[in-house]
């Protein structure tokens, strides 16, 4: 039995370019997946950020028979100050991490979501903290990009 030898081996540069052309491909569609899988969850931290503050108003406010401002404020903020992560008081008793409670795509502090530009910004206090009202403004980036707000009433 003869066996054939072939004093060339190797992959021709055909088979060279059709692998690295494929990995390529496959390297392209991944990071374009995993930019949507991370747009997606910022969004989803974005909405538990939005439902645990409304949670944490609606028990400031039963605590403080059925007003958000009187006897006691469940937010005070400082002159200037408007992020949620500044607020003090009531809210901390019923939310003691609100100092952590930041947009999670690591936006400059004090890029508030109360100006017209379209990125993410920080969950933004809009209008004075009412007895029986508060509007809070943040930003979602996938499906349903641009500003949204929580207030009272819900996310909308």
């Amino acid at each position: 039995m003869r066996s054939t030898f072939s004093p060339h081996k190797g992959f021709t540069l055909i088979e060279l370019l059709v692998v690295i052309s494929i990995i390529g491909l496959i390297a392209t569609l991944s990071a374009v997946a995993l930019k949507n899988a991370r747009v997606k969850g910022r969004d989803s931290r974005r909405l538990a950020d939005m439902k645990q503050l409304h949670s944490a108003m609606e028990l400031c406010l039963n605590a403080n028979g059925g007003s958000y401002i009187t006897p006691t404020e469940c937010c005070t903020l400082a002159i200037g100050n408007n992020n949620v992560f500044q607020c003090t008081n009531g809210l901390v008793t019923s939310m003691p991490n609100i100092a952590k409670l930041k947009d999670p795509s690591g936006v400059v502090v004090g890029d508030d979501c109360d100006t017209g530009d379209s990125d993410p910004c920080e969950y933004t206090v809009i209008t004075p903290i009412a007895t029986n009202a508060y509007t809070i403004k943040f930003y979602l980036e996938g499906a349903s990009a641009g500003y949204h707000t929580l207030t009272q009433i819900g996310i909308q």
